[in-house]
């Protein structure tokens, strides 16, 4: 191991420390956007659910009721929220 002044050790452990702090700040970044990515993700499957369950309340021949189409769009305007648009 080369000697060094205390000087040179210290300014070696706080360089390591900033790294160090650096990753770790990194790892909650990443943590917390891996909790909002799994929240919406549990969001977008609710309305996914919610819209097979609404398109399986109708069929060929029915007479659509007016709630449907609020849900619908309510689904619809959901879902959108979603949507990443350039």
């Amino acid at each position: 191991m080369k000697e060094g002044t205390t000087q040179q050790l210290l300014n070696s452990m706080f360089r390591i420390q900033k790294e160090w702090e650096e990753h770790f700040n990194e790892l909650v970044t990443r943590a917390q956007l891996q909790a909002i990515t799994e929240s919406m993700y549990n969001e977008l499957v609710r309305v996914a659910r919610e819209s097979i369950e609404l398109l399986t309340q109708v069929q060929p021949g029915d007479t659509i009721p007016k709630e449907w189409g609020t849900k619908r769009d309510e689904l619809v305007a959901r879902a959108k929220e979603f949507i990443i648009d350039d």
